[in-house]
């Protein structure tokens, strides 16, 4: 034996069977590896007689069967998906579809906008809203004389400063000698 061998089979240890290094006793992260139904105890094999072995080999041959019989529907159940699924041409044109139906429901809809305009239902429902508009507008306009005229005495102002006070209220709205602005 050499020094590389000896040196090796020290630093090694090697399980015969699959050729793999055994894990250490030291190492901390070790777990031995369970055994399930489906491992092979290749030394209960060797004790077994024929019988056994036979009825291993059934056992195996049914184990095949049954993953084959599995793989056969998958690969069917694929090639069925494969075919149901769209390419990719066809989901581009369904896009390109879609946009071009999309610009033209909102042409479709400016268009309908522009009927509205002259629409007789509609220009009698806008006059209806404006003159409601109209006599919200007084009444918020009447509210505002109201309270410039209580400030005006609670205040004890004259016209001047009054005509300061709405200066600073009401801003560019405010005109000089006029008032507020008409609506």
């Amino acid at each position: 034996m050499t020094f590389a061998r000896s040196h090796r089979s020290l630093t090694t240890r090697r399980n015969p069977i699959f050729k793999q290094p055994l894990p250490r006793s030291s190492d901390r992260n070790h777990r031995p590896a369970r055994r399930t139904s489906n491992t092979i105890d290749t030394r209960a094999l060797s004790n077994n007689t024929d019988k056994d072995m036979f009825a291993l080999l059934a056992k195996l041959q049914a184990e095949k069967t049954r993953v084959d019989s599995s793989i056969q529907t998958l690969e069917v159940d694929l090639k069925t998906m494969s075919r149901s699924r769209p390419n990719k041409n066809t989901v581009r044109m369904l896009v390109a579809l879609q946009e071009t139906l999309q610009e033209d429901v909102l042409a479709l809809r400016h268009e309908l906008d522009a009927y509205n305009t002259v629409d007789p239902h509609c220009v009698e429902k806008r006059r209806e809203e404006i003159e409601a508009n109209k006599l919200e507008a007084e009444r918020w306009t009447n509210n505002i004389d109201i309270v410039e005229s209580w400030l005006s005495k609670a205040l004890g102002t004259d016209a001047e400063g009054m005509d300061h006070l709405r200066r600073e209220c009401y801003g560019a709205e405010y005109t000089e000698g006029e008032g507020l602005e008409k609506l």
